[in-house]
């Protein structure tokens, strides 16, 4: 299992990576330097880890990858959304 987080980290990775090259990440966001672009990296691979254990506690082992996948896109997408949401003042 530990083989299986290690990678499910680094598909979180690169999911944060590639949600970055989209402008989905929080550079797009309007945070700013280094840290925002670590940051999405960290919330991809954060994403992709949690959602795999809970695959794996739900489906089973082999479905814990699929669920690492969906789970580190959503959060290298979703996260950076609402935390610049949460920025913005409301009116």
């Amino acid at each position: 299992m530990l083989v299986l987080s290690l990678f499910w980290i680094i598909l979180g990775v690169v999911l944060g990576a590639l949600a970055n090259g989209a402008r989905w990440g929080l550079r797009a966001r309007g945070f700013a330097g280094w840290r925002a672009t670590l940051c999405t990296l960290g919330i991809g691979a954060a994403g992709a880890l949690l959602f795999g254990w809970l695959g794996v506690f739900v489906f089973g082992r082999p479905f814990g990858t699929p669920a690492a996948l969906w789970g580190g896109i959503l959060a290298a997408v979703l996260v950076p959304w609402l935390l610049a949401l949460g920025r913005k003042p409301v009116i």
